[in-house]
């Protein structure tokens, strides 16, 4: 096959077949959790999870087949997320500080509110360490 059809229409139009399935669910996943377990950040350049552990039993299971935050947390890792620590940004505010203390936050600079179009830039990041990528015995 050749490669012609690299970019079909504009924003929003990109082939989704080359926007890896776990990076189309999860964008999915967000777009649509309650905001209460998990939502994009006010600027939309990150997305939170607030309650992990209702995330993992009541969102995860929905768009993948298995129920493990930490699993997901590997996959966003494979595609080069990170996790940011809330603390540079907060003014200091215990109350709030005691609420955000379990929030877990991830960028990606390609993965933005309303910007599907970028997801076809997030590529896997070759495995650190030379050894083989894990299987994923779903």
């Amino acid at each position: 096959a050749t490669m012609t059809k690299k970019r079909v229409g504009g924003p929003g139009g990109a082939a989704s077949s080359e926007v890896p399935i776990f990076l189309q669910k999860a964008y999915h996943m967000i777009d649509t959790c309650d905001p209460k377990i998990c939502s994009w950040s006010e600027d939309g350049l990150t997305f939170i999870v607030k309650n992990t552990s209702l995330f993992e039993n009541a969102v995860i299971p929905q768009f993948f087949k298995h129920n493990k935050f930490s699993s997901f947390v590997r996959q966003l890792n494979f595609y080069g997320f990170r996790k940011v620590k809330f603390s540079n940004s907060l003014r200091i505010d215990h109350v709030l500080e005691k609420e955000t203390a379990k929030w877990w936050r991830f960028r990606h600079q390609n993965f933005r509110k309303g910007r599907r179009d970028l997801l076809v830039e997030i590529k896997r990041t070759p495995s650190s360490g030379g050894a083989p990528p894990v299987v994923n015995r779903a």
